[in-house]
């Protein structure tokens, strides 16, 4: 029988005997660490850790139920996929629903008209120290557009979650912030994907 959470024994945790920057721009900090083990402190290995900014995933729904996605080109992956929009938090984001509604309207050109905050999760937890944030809004168009980077190439796309899941057995290619969003409104959202607000 598992034990409830907050009863559950602590894994030994690594300490950290030394710590080097390696590189830093204005995205990431790249450090070196010289880690041990609790019960062996003799031994040591070294642990590369990325640091980066948290970020928001929305998955906007339209008041008829649409998903509102994007596909986008990637180039670590030097393939195209499809996403939920969403992006780091800026310096001047003064909220988590400020970066939320920005992203939305910067990549879509769709509105929030109301925001829901589903959790959060750890897209690389062995290397990486961000989290992704996500929320569910239903949107509305607000007539502007999508506001892109030069280097942003992407398009937005609206599908019914019977087509994405098509789209998912078929092959396509998705981001993985994007299925875990899926899994948090599997989770946690009301069957039809709208906020409470907007359903019925």
């Amino acid at each position: 029988m598992a034990m409830p959470h907050s009863k559950a024994r602590l894994l030994p945790h690594w300490e950290v005997v030394t710590t080097s920057e390696i590189y830093r721009n204005d995205f990431f900090r790249l450090r070196r660490d010289s880690c041990s083990l609790q019960l062996n402190p003799e031994v040591t290995s070294q642990h590369y850790v990325l640091e980066m900014p948290d970020a928001v995933v929305v998955v906007p729904v339209t008041e008829t139920g649409l998903l509102v996605m994007v596909e986008q080109y990637r180039h670590g992956a030097e393939g195209q996929f499809l996403e939920f929009p969403g992006g780091q938090i800026d310096p001047g984001d003064v909220s988590l629903e400020t970066a939320a509604r920005r992203e939305l309207s910067e990549e879509t050109g769709y509105a929030v008209s109301s925001l829901r905050y589903l959790g959060a999760h750890y897209p690389n937890p062995g290397a990486q120290t961000n989290r992704i944030h996500t929320y569910l809004a239903t949107v509305v168009e607000h007539g502007e557009g999508p506001v892109l980077d030069v280097f942003e190439n992407l398009r937005v796309v609206l599908l019914t979650r019977a087509e994405l899941a098509q789209r998912i057995r078929d092959g396509v290619e998705v981001a993985s912030t994007t299925l875990a969003a899926l899994s948090l409104l599997s989770l946690l959202a009301e069957p039809d994907a709208r906020p409470a607000s907007a359903a019925g």
